[in-house]
This record gives C-alpha cells, structure tokens and sequence, in this order.
C-alpha cells in the first residue's frame, strides 16, 4: 500500500471526516509575493496547512428509499456502481464516493450516498453514461439500470458546502481502513432564530478545537466536520447546518476516566458559554449511519498525483543559478541556488493539489497569500506552467518551468550552514531577485508533447 494513503485517507470520508484561492503574481512562476499582497497579515503556519489539507469543496447527498424486500439487491446495485465511482475517482471527475445505512430514527431514513467534488462544475454532467455502457457492455449496463430503478428511489439530492473540520487520519497504519468498521454521528442544526451567525462562530471557534482535540487524542475517533446546505430538491432534511462525528467500531471506547482525563486537556469553553446556552442556541436532531462501503482513498486521482511528486525536484536557469523543490504530502521546501552552489534562501509552505477535469492543479499556501498554478509530469520531468490561462494574472502560458528530478543542492556539503541563515521566516515567502521572464523561451523548449497538452487546456475552455 502507498505511503500515501495516510495523508490523502481523509478524502474518503470528507462528508464525516469531508472560493477560489487568493492569487499572486510573481516572479520565477513561483513564490515570491506580489506587491498588493505585502500589508496583508501574514496567516499562521497551522491555518495554511489546515487549507491545504481541505479534503473538499462541496458533497452531494442522495437519500436512498430502498423498496420492499430489495435491500439484498440494492446492495448489489451498490457495489457495481462503487465500481464505476472508482474510476470516477481515478479520472478526478470526483474525489470520493460512499453509502451508508441508518440507524433507526425519526425521518425515516434509510440508506443516502455521497460524492465529494472540489466544484460545482462537477456535478454538470457527472455521469458519461454512453462511455460507461461501452465499457459494461450493452447487455450488463441495461441488466445494471433495470436492477438500480427497481430496488430503490432517490427521494431527495442536496448539495452542501464544508464549512470546517478537523485534520485527521483515517488510516492511521498507511492502510486503506475497512469502511465496514465506521460509523458517523450525522446532527442536523437548526439555529434559534437570529442567532445563525452566533451558532456557526460557536461551532468553529469552541467546538472544532475540542473535537480537533479529541481526534488527536482518542483513537476511536476519527474527526468532525461542519457543512452548510446550499441547494436541495426532492425530501431533503431541512435543517441549514450538520455536524459530523466519525467513529469507528474496531476500536473499544474510552471508559468514563479516560474521557474525562482526555477533556480536561481540551481547549475550555469561554467564560460565559455552557452547555445550557449551547442548546438555546441550536436545535440538534441526531441520525447516527454505519459506512457500506467507500472509494478507497488510494485510488484517486489527487492520491496518484501525490505519488508522482513527491522527491526532489530541481530547475535549472540559463545562468546557471537553480532552485530546488522538496515535495512531501501536503508540503513544499523551495530552496534557490546562485550559479556557484551558494543558497540563497529557502522556504516551507503548505501545499495542496486538485485534478479538476484531468487537469493538474498545486497551490503553495504563504504567510501572505496563495500560488496557484497547473502542472503535468511527462517522461519525469515537472512542467509548471507560468499561468495567464486559468486565473487574470500575469503570466506567460506558453512558457513552463522545467524541473528534472534529483536534488542539485545535494553537490553542495555546506548549505546546510548558508540555509540556517537564509530560511523564510514562519514559512514566509522568501523574495527572489532574479527575473524569471527571459527564462520563458528556454524552460519551454523541452517536450513539444506536454507543451502542446497544457496549451489544449484553453482550447478545451472554449469549447465549453
């Protein structure tokens, strides 16, 4: 199993566990900031990294009406389209998929699904039914439709945002987790009236650091996550909030003592709020689902996208002068070298990645805002496009950075030394000299093939 699986797991389960970026221009394609950007508060290191790990943007629910006697079936219908939801997830159509079944409770709830997408674009034609039915087979992709119809209804369809949560592991051994052994807590909030505001304040400045807290310290509990409806059709629950809590069934709860020991560590509750106030502020209505089934984490396309990054990278300028870039889950070390070896400075960022639609998206999250960029790695080589097609900022979108793997800083004993001197401050970005714009026609030079890839991009734009 890739040692990637522990920090990409959370993407399973973005909906229990589950704006665009600000945007830079600047130099060298990469981080150094633009100057609108300078009086801006620097962010703490910790909220970048909570950024960059967002497991999602939005999640769909469908509730499942499953009909008399067909449960068994259903279930079957389910695994042949948790099949298809896999390759969904390896194409970055979407970055997860689940079913899970109620408890008993007091809407009648039965079984719901849900897909978790990095937009709202994605749901435009989620399903390419023609490309499914030719990979099935016409005979077996119409025993598929007959048998979905008959063993179930979709009552209702919602999509909701993901407000916040905690940084979890889902997988704390590397492995994919058996989704048979989770469970979540699924509380719909009604906020009194007028005091909608005050309650999500609530939630996210009290409650997410106790839960944050706990998932760090019990190992039942795998994390919390806050969403917020924004659409629905059909039955759907009414109430405008949830919260999520994840649990899993393999691991005995704490007794009474060690909960109570755990929580005397957790952040306290301000001053003037108690449980009773809490209540007053908030209807809770509790559901409480058992996990059928889930794409693995592993097999997405975010996931296989971390796999092919992570190392050493380094590019190298036409005077000689280079920077390297060490890539790790969720961070980014980027060093820069004079033409003699000597570093110059060095920074460590929160980084994120999204596949949207096939293409490659990373991000580096500074102190004092966000780079975005599209990439492709072609015959192992990093093609970093130099923007202007995605986002109105300067750039040249014809032109790449070109990175070779390996470490180039690697020929120099003594950097260590210069590096404890130079580093970024707090993760800051570090500012570089040199004019990365006489570089365009060089780093572009290499490898028609990707070039001509990421140029189709605006061509594909277009068309939509």
């Amino acid at each position: 199993m890739s040692v990637l699986t522990k920090p990409c797991a959370a993407i399973a389960l973005v909906m229990f566990v589950v704006a665009p970026l600000p945007l830079l221009a600047q130099n060298d394609g990469e981080e150094t900031s633009a100057q609108t950007e300078q009086a801006k508060p620097a962010r703490s290191f910790e909220s970048r990294m909570k950024e960059a790990r967002k497991p999602t943007e939005f999640i769909q629910i469908e509730y499942m009406d499953v009909h008399d006697g067909q449960e068994e079936d259903y279930l079957k219908v389910e695994a042949v389209w948790k099949k298809i939801h896999d390759v969904m997830a390896e194409r970055g159509k979407i970055v997860g998929w689940g079913v899970a079944k109620a408890r008993e409770n007091d809407f009648g709830y039965e079984y719901i699904t849900w897909k978790l997408i990095r937009s709202r674009g994605a749901l435009d034609a989620m399903y390419n039914m023609d490309a499914i039915k030719e990979k099935m087979g016409t005979e077996n992709f119409n025993a598929l439709m007959q048998k979905t119809n008959a063993t179930r209804t979709i009552v209702g369809s919602e999509l909701l945002s993901l407000d916040d949560y905690t940084l979890d592991e889902l997988s704390p051994d590397g492995e994919d987790m058996d989704p048979s052994q989770v469970s979540f807590h699924y509380d719909f909030m009604t906020p009194a009236e007028g005091t909608a505001g005050e309650y999500v304040a609530m939630e996210q400045d009290v409650f997410q650091p106790r839960h944050q807290h706990q998932a760090k310290h019990d190992p039942r509990r795998l994390g919390w996550r806050m969403q917020r409806k924004l659409m629905s059709t059909g039955e759907t629950n009414p109430a405008p909030y949830r919260t999520v809590n994840i649990f899993r069934r393999d691991v005995p709860a704490m007794s009474a003592e060690e909960w109570r020991k755990m929580m005397d560590d957790a952040p306290a509750f301000p001053a003037d709020l108690d449980m009773e106030k809490v209540g007053e502020m908030r209807k809770m209505e509790r559901v409480t689902f058992d996990v059928v089934d889930w794409t693995q984490p592993s097999v997405s396309a975010e996931n296989k996208a971390w796999e092919e990054l992570v190392g050493a990278w380094t590019h190298t300028r036409e005077d000689g002068s280079y920077r390297v870039k060490i890539i790790s889950p969720y961070q980014e070390i980027l060093k820069n070298y004079s033409a003699e070896g000597e570093l110059l400075g060095t920074n460590t960022s929160p980084m994120s990645i999204r596949v949207k639609d096939g293409i490659k998206h990373f991000s580096a999250h500074h102190g004092n805002g966000t780079y975005h960029g599209i990439y492709d790695v072609h015959d192992g080589k990093w093609y970093e496009q130099l923007r202007g097609i995605f986002h109105n900022v300067k750039g040249e979108p014809d032109g790449f950075l070109v990175y070779e793997k390996g470490d180039r800083s690697e020929e120099n004993a003594d950097s260590s030394a210069t590096e404890a001197a130079t580093s970024g401050a707090d993760g800051q970005a570090s500012v570089e000299t040199d004019d990365e714009d006489s570089q365009v026609v060089s780093d572009s030079t290499s490898s028609t093939p990707v070039r001509d890839r990421l140029r189709g991009f605006r061509n594909r734009l277009r068309s939509r």
